[in-house]
């Protein structure tokens, strides 16, 4: 019984095909994560999260969590005094930069070492990364 030859091209071209793929897998975003609003700073002053009012049973009455997710989707959750709200979108990086879209709407954040910060409006928003434990 003959096996059909496989011709040197086209088995070198499966294999740069296949690095290709590998390579791909391997590099992770590494702005991926789910990351909690730690500050906020508005006209010169600087708010910590953590120390704004809490409930009466201790959590804190002001939360906003971002989620970037691997398919390129993001979430935001906030809860501000017991009401909640919630926006969707998609989200790339760049160079450093993290460009969250939403509807018409796209918001440019600086990302490093885990650390997002979205200026808008007058105020600056400091979001860290949460790790793993």
């Amino acid at each position: 019984m003959k096996h059909p030859s496989i011709r040197p091209p086209a088995v070198l071209l499966a294999a740069v095909c296949l690095l290709l793929a590998l390579a791909g897998c391997s590099s992770k975003n590494h702005a991926v994560g789910v990351y909690d609003l730690k500050t906020i700073l508005r006209d010169g002053a600087t708010l910590e999260v953590d120390q704004l009012p809490q409930t009466s049973d201790g959590q804190s009455s002001y939360t906003v969590t971002l989620d970037l997710k691997e398919d390129g989707t993001f979430s935001l959750d906030m809860t501000v005094q017991g009401q909640t709200s919630s926006m969707t979108g998609v989200w790339e990086e760049q160079s450093g930069q993290v460009l969250l879209t939403s509807g018409s709407n796209t918001l440019s954040a600086t990302w490093a070492d885990g650390v997002l910060t979205l200026e808008q409006d007058s105020q600056t928003l400091t979001f860290h990364q949460r790790t793993e434990s």
